[in-house]
């Protein structure tokens, strides 16, 4: 008790987890997501269009079709700004020449990296440069950095230094589903954990994983997987497969997995799997320590609707919503 009032004081919330899973489709009121540019008033929500890809450095995609209005100008610009809020975007206000709303909880200020172009869609890739957020006091964000700078160096990559914190937070104040990836290859298979993807359009698939992993290797390899949604209830096993990120293939016996496979690949899936895609790897771009993989989608099917889907969200977003008076269901992992 005393140990967690003095943890409230000094960093502003007693939320012993970086991130709390819960069900998608249970999230009330969340955040919105709206697409806005450098000197032109011209908006967009992007919500449901944004795909969070990587967070060293901060990767953002944005799929939009080549008739949209904002493609000519998201073509013609190199930087924009996503801005994170309950309500619509109407009141607006320019910042460093970008238009945002006065009432955005967040905003990331991101610079294009590429353009990957699909049928008539384009997938736009950004990298963040700048976060600002209203989830904490500024002390309590001054002191969160410190503690996050003081934390102990890890060989895998995942500190987040600076401002890139920040950015990573905002980033996960957007529900991610995290999704189980399936492979393998002479009766061996892997299957672990990501939230890192999202679906370009009803052919095309966009996932990242880090470059340096085997997981990548052996996506690269095997060039076929399936990625699978998995029910809420699901987040303590989905946490404990990501060790498997750096594993090699195993024989079945190695996975908490039924009679459940998959139509095409025939791989396995845990029996609690909602829905699939079976897919194909197709190409690949990088940055930092993510390797973007592209996939056409082969196969896909739906096995229940029964269940709400697995998503986590940053520890910093969730202590906001207290304090807005919005209940979350948490799931203990």
């Amino acid at each position: 008790m005393y140990k967690n009032f003095i943890k409230k004081l000094v960093l502003g919330t007693t939320e012993t987890q970086e991130y709390i899973c819960t069900g998608f489709q249970n999230l009330s009121d969340p955040f919105k997501v709206f697409l806005s540019f450098k000197n032109n008033p011209e908006s967009k929500e992007v919500t449901a269009s944004h795909i969070f890809l990587g967070y060293k450095p901060l990767l953002i995609g944005i799929t939009l079709t080549h008739d949209d209005t904002c493609y000519s100008i998201l073509q013609r610009s190199t930087e924009v700004c996503l801005s994170f809020q309950r309500n619509l975007f109407t009141d607006l206000i320019q910042k460093n020449a970008f238009y945002i709303d006065t009432k955005s909880d967040a905003l990331i200020f991101l610079k294009i990296l590429t353009e990957k172009k699909f049928n008539n869609q384009s997938l736009f890739i950004f990298e963040g440069v700048f976060g600002e957020h209203h989830f904490l006091s500024p002390f309590h964000q001054f002191t969160n950095s410190i503690h996050e700078k003081l934390k102990r160096k890890r060989r895998d990559n995942i500190n987040l230094p600076g401002n890139l914190y920040k950015q990573v937070a905002i980033a996960y104040s957007v529900p991610r589903i995290i999704s189980v990836i399936s492979l393998g290859k002479n009766n061996l298979f892997n299957l672990f954990p990501t939230d890192l993807h999202g679906a370009i359009d009803d052919t095309f698939y966009v996932g990242s994983l880090r470059h340096e992993g085997k997981a990548c290797q052996q996506v690269e390899e095997i060039k076929k997987i399936a990625l699978a949604n998995v029910p809420a209830d699901f987040s303590q096993d989905a946490y404990a497969m990501g060790k498997n990120h750096m594993q090699g293939l195993k024989s079945i016996d190695n996975f908490k997995t039924g009679s459940l496979r998959t139509e095409l690949f025939n791989y396995p899936l845990p029996d609690e799997t909602l829905s699939y895609r079976e897919m194909e790897l197709q190409d690949h771009f990088d940055a930092g320590i993510h390797r973007l993989l592209f996939y056409k989608i082969i196969h896909q099917k739906v096995i229940s609707n029964n269940s709400a889907t697995l998503c986590h969200l940053h520890k910093h977003y969730i202590t906001w919503r207290n304090k807005k008076g919005l209940n979350t269901e948490r799931l203990i992992r």
